[in-house]
């Protein structure tokens, strides 16, 4: 019998970047129509005008839509990093050490997965700048890992109880 891993943990952005996303028509269509019937010169259709406006639309909210999707999660079963374009679920079984990455930004703070074959995995939703605009805090509360974030504590702390054999079988 399959059970379904419980989710310990779960850092998403998706509120975020689609609320950037919902707002940038805003901001891009009303001026760009506006300035469309305002400005519009006589040898220039205004549908051709009015099309550039949407298309700049659609090219600024195309991102924001991807990153979207980024979301770190740690379950009894393992870690899923969901970065832009990529997935990883990683099970405990195949992970060394979890820590935070020290690198510049724009992945400063991410929390990183290193694992048995040597590779390593960050997270882009754990980085100190995404965490900062979601109202989490990365500074260290009593009792917690000094300057590490929610997301990584959470992921150590998971790793620790797996290796104590709480989470499971180990592999």
């Amino acid at each position: 019998m399959h059970d379904e891993p419980q989710v310990l943990y779960r850092l998403s952005a998706r509120v975020l970047y689609l609320t950037y996303a919902g707002l940038t028509p805003a901001i891009v269509l009303i001026p760009g129509v506006i300035a469309s019937v305002l400005l519009i010169r006589p040898g220039l259709p205004l549908a051709i005008w009015l099309l550039a406006v949407v298309a700049l639309t659609v090219a600024l909210v195309a991102p924001f839509l991807i990153l979207a999707r980024i979301r770190f999660e740690v379950t009894t079963h393992g870690i899923v990093v969901r970065n832009a374009l990529s997935t990883h679920r990683i099970p405990w079984g195949e992970v060394r050490e979890v820590g935070m990455a020290r690198v510049r930004w724009p992945q400063f703070g991410r929390t990183a997965v290193h694992l048995v074959d040597g590779t390593t995995v960050t997270a882009a939703a754990t980085d100190q700048r995404t965490q900062m605009f979601l109202g989490r805090t990365f500074w260290p509360r009593p009792g917690e890992y000094a300057t590490w974030s929610e997301a990584t504590s959470a992921a150590i702390d998971a790793h620790q109880r797996y290796l104590r054999g709480e989470l499971g079988t180990r592999t």
